[in-house]
């Protein structure tokens, strides 16, 4: 939360992951509900003006963002007052791509050592040499 010019705004500048919820929401002393708009822009875009919603009273006007899925940077006006610019970030949880599984096996098993593409379960004699090769989606 951030306090500026007669604003408390939140939730201010935050890193979240891509695809949350987020509500802005803005106390604001002596503005018309009809005069409050969130000012939202995507890093490649214009500004997109909305309208906030009032709730309780004192009013605090709120306005829900479903799934956020880009950087936004976003303000709050009155037309006579406005906060200062603020900044969603989002980022994506790193995750595998795929799993190869390398086998070495036992000399007495006679069984070649073998590669598996993209593996699942493991299921192999005692004494088999397993190595994993796991590819992400980005460095870790």
């Amino acid at each position: 939360m951030s306090l500026s010019a007669g604003f408390e705004v939140a939730p201010g500048d935050i890193l979240i992951r891509r695809g949350s919820d987020v509500t802005v929401s803005a106390k604001i002393e002596h503005a018309s509900p009809e005069n409050v708009f969130l000012f939202l822009r995507e890093p490649a875009g214009g500004w997109k003006r909305i309208r906030m919603q009032a709730e309780d009273a004192p009013p605090e006007y709120m306005h829900y963002l479903s799934g956020v899925q880009t950087d936004l940077t976003y303000y709050v006006d009155t037309g006579g007052q406005r906060s200062e610019q603020y900044r969603i970030r989002v980022f994506d949880l790193t995750r595998i791509e795929s799993i190869d599984v390398d086998y070495a096996y036992p000399v007495h098993t006679g069984l070649e050592n073998k590669t598996e593409k993209n593996g699942g379960d493991i299921i192999a004699p005692e004494g088999t040499r397993v190595r994993l090769n796991i590819t992400f989606n980005r460095p870790v």
